[in-house]
């Protein structure tokens, strides 16, 4: 099975001068997470992800209407082939640790958007790939968002309360 089978297009894409409010507008009329953004020649210029968004929009004191996506963007970006096997697109996921990887041809035109989900939802099975290979996959991606096995358990804000003290206080004192 190949990105293609399973891939969504065409993907949602907006351009280098397009708002943050725009964008984020046009990602919640469509539900979608990510845009891929397109240079004024129509090609892969970056990629705009709700977290890229709302960190950027976080960062800065201007209005989001008057940033535009090319301050937000990702531009060191992870593709497949629509042609690329999903165990091969699966294995860029995971070495790039990403979700998503914009679909390219040859001739550097935007296919689609193969993305986690579309795997999980249409891509295991007979023709498809492993579960292991699944499983696999999602943990090198997930642990690089959270390494749960590198912390430790941190007292936040330890707080004594003497409960008689408290239940017998009168009231103007929990005011």
């Amino acid at each position: 099975m190949n990105a293609r089978d399973v891939m969504t297009r065409p993907a949602y894409t907006c351009r280098l001068d397009t708002t943050l409010d725009e964008a984020s507008r046009f990602m919640d009329e469509n539900a979608c997470g990510t845009l891929i953004v397109l240079d004024g020649a129509g090609r892969l210029a970056g990629i705009l992800t709700d977290r890229d968004l709302a960190l950027t929009i976080g960062r800065t004191e201007s209005r989001p209407s008057d940033v535009s996506v090319v301050g937000a963007m990702t531009r060191n970006v992870h593709t497949c082939s629509p042609n690329d096997d999903l165990s091969v697109a699966l294995e860029r996921m995971s070495d790039a640790k990403v979700r998503r990887l914009p679909a390219v041809d040859a001739g550097g035109n935007v296919q689609g958007m193969l993305s986690i989900d579309d795997i999980v939802l249409w891509g295991l099975g007979h023709y498809g790939v492993k579960k292991k290979l699944l499983v696999n996959a999602l943990r090198s991606i997930c642990a690089s968002q959270n390494p749960m096995f590198e912390t430790e358990a941190v007292e936040v804000c330890p707080v004594t309360v003497d409960l008689q003290e408290f239940n017998s206080a009168p009231d103007d004192r929990l005011r």
